[in-house]
């Protein structure tokens, strides 16, 4: 015999509690979107200030860069004005100073040659005076009467007049006829001597040889003041050279010295015994003497590595 239980079961307690759990979800489900949109804000507030705070640096940074070459590039220019209003100003000393050297040798020789051109002049007149009284004061005037009775038209009657224009008209073609002469004897003289001169001339080329041969330089490189303006110095030999040749070596050196490359290289033997030679042999004082010995073995040396050419 099987036996029969009913129960009833109150499901409204748990019903209500459920309900309870289902209004808090729904209230957790309100905060979460909320705090997510909160959250979004945030992150969009927060992106938005790290992109400004990156620009205004990126930008503080280039401005600092920029500025920086600025202040270098002007410091290059203030510093190469400086050596150019420098080089400026020994130039003008040196212009002056041989305008002034140039003046005084130019009157001194003028001066000289106008009183030897002058007492020349003397003796040679002083030597037959007569025959030079007569050439230079009776032909002068001789020579310029015609120019002085050339006639004049007056004011006169018209045949006076007409006369006096004829007299005039047959002068001026005097000289003019004169002048032609002289114009074609000169063009008949320049052409016999042109003649001459081809028939002289030979017409054959000759062909010169050409050596080249190498030139010693010494480069002398000085600080010329406190700011470190160096002056350079190019000395060449004097044997077996004219003047000509050794100002295009001088040019040459000048217009190619920053192309020279330099190296350290020890003082030779030679050199060093020739100074201490000079040295000793100097009439300087022995202060002197010691300080050149002196900056003679702490100085550095350089040659060129290359030839110039």
């Amino acid at each position: 015999m099987s036996a029969t239980f009913n129960f009833t079961v109150d499901t409204h307690p748990m019903a209500n509690e459920i309900k309870g759990v289902s209004r808090h979800v729904a209230g957790t489900t309100a905060a979460v979107v909320a705090m997510q949109t909160a959250v979004v804000a945030a992150e969009q507030q927060a992106a938005k200030k790290i992109c400004q705070n990156v620009n205004s640096g990126f930008y503080t940074l280039m401005h600092s860069q920029i500025s920086q070459k600025i202040a270098k590039g002007q410091s290059d220019v203030d510093s190469y004005l400086m050596l150019m209003t420098t080089q400026q100003k020994q130039l003008r000393a040196i212009k002056t100073k041989m305008e002034h050297d140039y003046r005084m040798i130019a009157a001194r020789y003028t001066k000289l040659f106008n009183s030897l051109n002058q007492n020349l002049k003397q003796r040679i007149f002083e030597i037959d005076k007569a025959v030079v009284d007569f050439a230079i004061r009776d032909i002068g005037k001789i020579s310029n009467r015609p120019l002085n009775l050339v006639a004049i038209a007056p004011f006169m009657q018209l045949e006076s007049l007409t006369a006096s224009q004829k007299i005039l008209g047959s002068y001026i073609k005097e000289r003019s006829a004169r002048m032609l002469s002289f114009i074609h004897r000169f063009l008949m003289d320049s052409k016999r001597q042109k003649e001459i001169s081809e028939s002289v001339l030979s017409k054959q080329k000759i062909e010169l040889e050409s050596s080249q041969i190498k030139v010693a330089a010494v480069i002398c490189e000085n600080v010329m003041d406190a700011a470190e303006n160096k002056n350079v110095s190019v000395s060449i030999s004097q044997e077996c050279l004219s003047n000509v040749p050794k100002s295009e070596i001088k040019n040459t050196v000048f217009s190619q010295i920053s192309n020279v490359e330099w190296r350290d290289e020890s003082v030779k033997e030679e050199v060093k015994s020739e100074f201490f030679k000079l040295n000793s042999e100097s009439s300087s004082s022995e202060r002197v003497k010691k300080l050149a010995l002196e900056l003679f073995n702490k100085n550095n040396f350089q040659i060129a590595s290359g030839v110039v050419q």
